[in-house]
């Protein structure tokens, strides 16, 4: 490679800072590829080896091949490496109150992505995730694996106040259960088969009904309607603010 530009070398630097337990060509390769994957706007190794030609003296065949080797090295603890990161980054986030939000993600036939990330704006920073068959039976229920990620994620949140926000297929009593778990709020799109129960202003519990049915019978356009779960009594209700 050839010498970093000061923007690099300072970039080099941050990475070494963060994956400090990374070797130095291992970091250097690493800084690199980040480099070359932005200016590629891909992380395909063809085009991020083609993309880093101005930054080497080495052809694109032999830059593809550094970067493989790297990413194929079963020395570097990727779980762990991540998880340093976090630590890093996520205190900066500790001062208010974060918004996580957490999806399943088909890629195309060969797999599936549950991942969990940093609502920011409009954007979604991956934090962590699992991947899973696509076509195969799993080894681990859906709510193992996703326990398995809200355990990475609980050390860099702490008693941050944090919300779980995903669709309907999260919108569920398990699901719920482990956000009570790790005191974390939740948010969740439901569908129209979800019934729920609510209380009367007298204090009876009325009949079961769809959701989107009860909500549709709202009188006042002000009204917010959360459907909950009541952990102690394994009923949903729902709740009114005007």
């Amino acid at each position: 490679m050839k010498a970093f530009t000061p923007l690099c070398r300072v970039w080099h630097q941050q990475v070494k800072d963060f994956f400090h337990e990374l070797h130095g060509h291992q970091s250097k390769t690493l800084a690199m590829f980040v480099l070359g994957a932005i200016k590629a706007e891909s992380i395909v190794l063809a085009r991020v080896a083609e993309a880093l030609l101005a930054e080497s003296e080495a052809k694109a065949p032999s830059i593809e091949r550094r970067l493989e080797r790297f990413l194929s090295n079963e020395k570097i603890d990727t779980e762990k490496t991540w998880d340093v990161f976090l630590g890093q980054i996520l205190p900066s986030f500790q001062g208010g109150p974060i918004r996580l939000v957490i999806d399943l993600t088909a890629y195309e036939e060969h797999a599936q992505v549950i991942y969990i990330g940093l609502l920011q704006h409009s954007r979604v920073l991956p934090l962590v995730w699992k991947v899973m068959p696509g076509q195969e039976k799993w080894d681990q229920g859906l709510w193992d694996c996703v326990e398995e990620l809200f355990k990475r994620l609980a050390p860099h949140i702490g008693e941050t106040d944090c919300t779980i926000i995903g669709d309907s297929a999260f919108g569920c009593f398990p699901m719920v259960s482990l956000c009570q778990k790790y005191q974390w709020h939740y948010l969740f799109r439901i569908c129209g088969q979800h019934t729920c129960e609510h209380w009367s202003t007298d204090g009876r519990l009325m009949p079961r009904a769809f959701a989107f049915t009860r909500f549709a019978l709202m009188d006042c356009k002000a009204a917010i309607a959360v459907l909950l779960w009541d952990i102690r009594r394994n009923i949903s209700f729902v709740l009114q603010h005007f």
